[in-house]
């Protein structure tokens, strides 16, 4: 017995040494467009105001070039975007901000630009598309979070 727990203690371990949270954001708010597809009705087709008051979105940097988002939305339960099988990819950086792309094939694209502003607030902007064949509701939306901090990739590295 406790040889499982040590090989358990040595997997958590090794886990947290080759990843690093690079930016933890909250409470995303903005717009959303649902087109009049799928389940809709032409009643709750159109723009509404969007916002996920309980989401926080981690970005998570997973050994020397891999990167993963790890969420929580309404439903309090946290996702990962690699785990649920997406895929995160570094597309730009700079001194004061960088941006990802996050894609489910066939279903969602999200991009995330994590910036510091020119009076030093942390944010994330969010732009969001959801379709494809197998979605029964469509929407895109574009949101902003606040940050409580950010690691900028550096500018050396380059986006695969």
């Amino acid at each position: 017995m406790k040889n499982i727990a040590a090989i358990f203690a040595l997997l958590a371990a090794s886990g947290t040494a080759f990843s690093q949270d690079l930016a933890t954001c909250s409470a995303p708010a903005g717009y959303a467009y649902f087109p009049l597809r799928g389940l809709l009705t032409a009643k709750d087709a159109g723009w509404e105001t969007d916002k996920i008051s309980a989401g926080v979105f981690t970005l998570r940097k997973v050994g020397d070039s891999d990167y993963d988002i790890l969420y929580v939305d309404a439903t309090k339960r946290v996702y990962s975007t690699k785990s649920d099988g997406g895929a995160v990819r570094l597309l730009r950086s700079g001194e004061n901000e960088m941006a990802f792309i996050s894609f489910y094939p066939g279903s969602t694209i999200e991009i995330y630009t994590f910036l510091r502003d020119n009076a030093g607030a942390n944010q994330v902007g969010i732009l969001t598309s959801k379709g494809g064949d197998g979605l029964v509701q469509y929407k895109q939306s574009a949101m902003i979070a606040a940050c409580s901090g950010i690691t900028f990739v550096s500018p050396a590295i380059k986006a695969n």
